[in-house]
Formats: C-alpha cells, sequence, structure tokens
C-alpha cells in the first residue's frame, strides 16, 4: 500500500472545536500551505505529497542528487482525481474529525486511528488532548523506573477555577500552566514572578471555560531536549523507532532540529553525569508503561514523547522521559528520514522561519551562494539546503547547514 501524506499540524485546534468544517486562522493555515511539501521526506516514489505550491524543479534535482526518491506532487482539490483510491492509506499528519472527513469527501476509505468504527469517536477528543500526557507521567513516576527517572514534581491537572486560584497562590514560583489542545511549545503560560500570577490566572481561566481543565506543572531547569520516537500497533505492540534531538526556545517553543547528536550529550558522557546506558533504559522502562497503557484499543500509529534532561535542585541531573507526548507525526520523523541523505560526520540543524513577502526566494538564493552545498558519495557533506521550493508566495518556509 502507498500513502497519501496531508500536513495538517492544527489538528489538535480541530479536535478542541468538534467539528469537521473547523478552519484554522488565515495565519496558521498559510503555515499549513507553506510547510506542506516537506513530508516528502517521509514519502517514498510510490506515495502523494498533497502540496499547494508548485514543487520546483531546481528543488527536486538537488535532492535527487542525493538520492531521494520523489513521491508525486498533487494539490488538495486533484486527489478526488487519483484513480485506484483503495491502493492508498491517507496519511495526516494528525487524526481529527475535520481529517476524516476531508479524506471521506474525496473518496478514500480512512486509515483511521480508531480501531472500529467509520467515522471519528467523539470520545477521542479527551484521548488526544495533554491530559493523557499527565495522566502517563503520573503512572509512569509512580512505577519502577530508574533512579535518574525520579522527578520529584508531578503534573496537575486542574479543573476549576477555586481550584486554580487556590494552588497559584500557595504554591511556589516558578511554574508552567498548558492549555489541553495545543502542541509544540503552544499554549503555555509561564509563572516566574508574583506579577505573573494574576495575568496567569486570567489566561488559565479562559481555558477553564472553554476546556474544562488545565495541566499545571512545576517549571523545570531544563539541559537539553530530545524525544523518544515510538510506533504503536494494532496488537498493542510498541516499536522503538529511534531518539532525536532538537531545541526549543525560553519560552519552550521549538527552535530547530539537530543533524548530530548535540555536544552537549556527549559531555554529559563524558563526565558520567547519567548512566553509559540511559538511553537504553530510559526505552527498556517506557515501552513497558506505554504497553500497560493499552492505547491501541483508541490509537495506533506514531508515538512522539517528548523529553529533556534536567538539573535538579541538588545539582544532579535527571531525565524527565515525558513532557509531552504527541499521537502524531512530527519533524522529529522527518529529521530521522533526512538524516539518511547526510554524511555521517556532518554537523548542522535545520530550522522553520517565517519571512517577510518575496525575502524566502532571496535568502535561498544568497545562502546558496555563500553556503554551497558540497555532495560527496551521494551524501550532503556541508553547505545550505532548502527543505521546501523556493517559491516568491511562501511566507514559512524550512531551511538548513551543514559544517
Amino acid at each position: 500500500m502507498s500513502r497519501i501524506y496531508y500536513y495538517n499540524p492544527t489538528f489538535e485546534m480541530a479536535i478542541a472545536h468538534g467539528h469537521h468544517s473547523y478552519q484554522p486562522p488565515d495565519r496558521l493555515k498559510q503555515f499549513e500551505v507553506d510547510l506542506g511539501e516537506i513530508l516528502l521526506f517521509l514519502a517514498t516514489g510510490n506515495d502523494i505529497v498533497i502540496n499547494q505550491h508548485s514543487t520546483n524543479e531546481q528543488f527536486v534535482d538537488f535532492w535527487r542528487q542525493v538520492n531521494k526518491s520523489m513521491p508525486h506532487f498533487l494539490k488538495l482539490e486533484q486527489i478526488k482525481d487519483v484513480v485506484h483510491k483503495e491502493r492508498y492509506v491517507p496519511t495526516p499528519w494528525g487524526i481529527s474529525k475535520q481529517a476524516f472527513h476531508l479524506f471521506n469527501s474525496k473518496g478514500f476509505s480512512f486509515q483511521k486511528a480508531t480501531v472500529e468504527g467509520n467515522d471519528w469517536n467523539p470520545e477521542l477528543r479527551q484521548f488526544f488532548s495533554r491530559e493523557t500526557s499527565a495522566i502517563f507521567e503520573k503512572k509512569w513516576l509512580s512505577g519502577t523506573i530508574p533512579d535518574f527517572c525520579q522527578l520529584k514534581h508531578i503534573p496537575q491537572i486542574i479543573c476549576s477555577q477555586t481550584e486554580l486560584c487556590t494552588f497559584l497562590k500557595n504554591k511556589e514560583l516558578s511554574l508552567v500552566i498548558k492549555s489541553l489542545w495545543s502542541s509544540s511549545g503552544r499554549g503555555i503560560f509561564v509563572v516566574k514572578d508574583a506579577w505573573h500570577i494574576n495575568p496567569a490566572i486570567t489566561w488559565a481561566s479562559g481555558r477553564l471555560r472553554h476546556d474544562k481543565g488545565v495541566i499545571i506543572e512545576k517549571w523545570m531547569h531544563k539541559v537539553a531536549d530530545f524525544s523518544f520516537q515510538f510506533h504503536l500497533g494494532a496488537d498493542n505492540t510498541i516499536t522503538f523507532l529511534g531518539i532525536n534531538y532538537f531545541s526549543t526556545d525560553t519560552e519552550g517553543r521549538f527552535d530547530k532540529e539537530w543533524i548530530h547528536q548535540p555536544e552537549i550529550f556527549e559531555l554529559i558522557k563524558r563526565e558520567k553525569q547519567l548512566p553509559a546506558d540511559w538511553e537504553e533504559q530510559c526505552v527498556i522502562h517506557l515501552t513497558k508503561t506505554l504497553q500497560s497503557m493499552q492505547w491501541h484499543t483508541k490509537y495506533v500509529g506514531i508515538i512522539g514523547m517528548d523529553a529533556m534532561v534536567i538539573k535538579e535542585d541538588d545539582g544532579k541531573l535527571r531525565v524527565r522521559c515525558c513532557v509531552e507526548i504527541n499521537f502524531r507525526y512530527n519533524m522529529g520523523l522527518v529529521n530521522m528520514a533526512l538524516k539518511s541523505h547526510i554524511s555521517e560526520s556532518a554537523k548542522g540543524h535545520w530550522q522553520i522561519t517565517q519571512f517577510e513577502p518575496h525575502q524566502w526566494i532571496d535568502f535561498y538564493h544568497q545562502q546558496s551562494q555563500e553556503y554551497p552545498a558540497i555532495i560527496e558519495n551521494n551524501k550532503l557533506r556541508s553547505g545550505f539546503f532548502p527543505l521546501v521550493s523556493p517559491l516568491q508566495e511562501r511566507i514559512y518556509a524550512a531551511w538548513g547547514v551543514l559544517q
């Protein structure tokens, strides 16, 4: 079976909205349209990637030099004309009622997240919220796990205004409040000073009225970001796909993906601040806990678990294995797929940037001249590389640099 990929990162907002007619704000819709082409790195030559822009031949030729097979690119309105639709598995970035309706309206039989039934199950709405991450972390921290994964603070699920005010005014500062439906560091409010409390109560109260809950966590001293990538099978089989390295800004929002393992992880190993096999220990114990959740009755597919190395108050490093769980495709998978076309000795990163109108193509030409790509043995060795075509109409674009 082949896949038909569709980039819909606003699917959490569609879930919260609850109706198949949901449309994201114009700015976020532009983000979806501009970055849809990036899914080519997950696709094979037999797949389709929905791309509302044209695909530049120069861009295609660039990636063919490193043996990247190209999928077929179609606009959304064109997929209704695809022949032999039964051969394609609709594969949106994330599952929602809106995504189900879109593909069904185009004549595709959806490879659904639910194991049974032909339609979106309303009961899944809460499952795809951040509440599931908090429930998992509570179970994780209460189980038998390595000492370096033990944390003093457990996330709290707050469901009322009274509970919110009592919690904020009686707890130490340095807290993070998270809305139930959002991702990639969005939908959070950080409380670090006393003057943040009243604005935080106002912000969280709005989420309580709309979502009936918020998550409150202690702000932790982050040392490094990374993620565990798993696949959950219909028989409750957990397959570990790998570890991805990325970074976030000071507010916890996605910043960049690292092509190589960041030096901080090498430093941790050299200084023996964590056991030499800490990653393997985490994966073994996480796999057991994930299986115990029995989520396969509600969802089958990718599980991206954002994690971080933190420094506790005692100065020791700990691993917070579950900052947030994403039941969807994620940029970590794109990054892991991209690495197969890059030299193992290369170091660098890629990121997503918002440009002013017409700036992306100028930036592309400037960077291509200043940092020309060097390809050795059909692998990118150094230089600038684009992850979406250089086109005038793009405002959001993904690009990277290798050293």
